[in-house]
């Protein structure tokens, strides 16, 4: 089975689950300790695939509609990091490439970290929405040295892979249904997607390594809402309040600590 047909069984699957509670969603079991250190993530950039799937099997990359999503991608992300309290820096890579010659190869280190993991984050079995915080993966020392290349405490790895049907395949596919159709004298007529996509997001501490928060999102057609509901997810991240408080506190005590005016007679 190739790889976009076991993106359309994913996505049958996620549309199902539709209305349950269970979730795509995966966070670290310590993840309130983790975010409490974290201010400041960097989007790296991300990995986007976009093809055209040919009549012939001679898929053809669309580099054009990769660029539109990627800033479609880096986008959505920041504007979901940001409305969760983080500061964001979007890297470029020339930028990083200029200054520092092993970023290529440490970021793909990451990346094999990353995705050394997914099969124990995503092992098939389905997880509820009350589970979805009992997780301990960690990338390790590759999140360090990213980290310290974009002077983040956090980095967001993003994936990306689209596809949609030539003319052609998209003729056979309707053949295709009108014959089922004919001969079951249109009890059944099967309707067949003519593009898909599938976003893949993790959010990781800078400084441990820990897997704060993973999300994959699948969806039957390339509009755009795989990217719109996979980074909504960011906002299951409760960001403990402590510090804010303790601020608040020491302002108070800075306060009360002032001498007070003397009562003018």
């Amino acid at each position: 089975m190739n790889k976009w047909k076991l993106v359309l069984v994913a996505t049958l699957m996620q549309g199902l689950l539709v209305g349950c509670s269970i979730t795509s969603v995966r966070m670290h079991e310590d993840h309130s300790t983790h975010l409490s250190d974290m201010k400041r993530i960097a989007i790296v950039p991300p990995i986007i695939e976009m093809e055209k799937l040919n009549f012939d099997g001679e898929n053809e990359r669309l580099p054009e509609q990769e660029e539109a999503i990627k800033a479609q991608l880096v986008a959505r992300a920041t504007d979901r990091l940001e409305a969760q309290g983080f500061e964001v820096r979007v890297v470029e890579r020339g930028e990083m490439e200029t200054q520092f010659a092993n970023f290529n190869f440490d970021l793909a280190a990451l990346r094999e970290s990353y995705t050394a993991l997914v099969p124990a984050l995503y092992d098939g079995k389905p997880v509820s929405e009350k589970d979805m915080a009992s997780f301990s993966q960690s990338v390790g020392e590759a999140a360090s040295i990213v980290a310290h290349y974009t002077e983040s405490d956090g980095i967001l790895l993003v994936r990306y892979s689209g596809w949609e049907k030539s003319a052609g395949n998209v003729a056979k596919d309707v053949a295709s249904s009108v014959l089922v159709g004919v001969l079951t004298a249109g009890m059944v007529v099967p309707v067949q997607a003519t593009s898909g996509e599938m976003v893949e997001a993790a959010l990781i501490d800078g400084d441990t390594g820990a897997v704060v928060w993973s999300n994959i999102m699948h969806w039957g057609s390339n509009d755009g809402t795989a990217i719109e509901n996979n980074f909504t997810q960011l906002e299951k991240l409760e960001r403990p309040v402590e510090p804010i408080a303790e601020q608040a506190e020491e302002q108070t005590a800075e306060q009360t600590d002032e001498p007070a005016e003397a009562t003018k007679l």
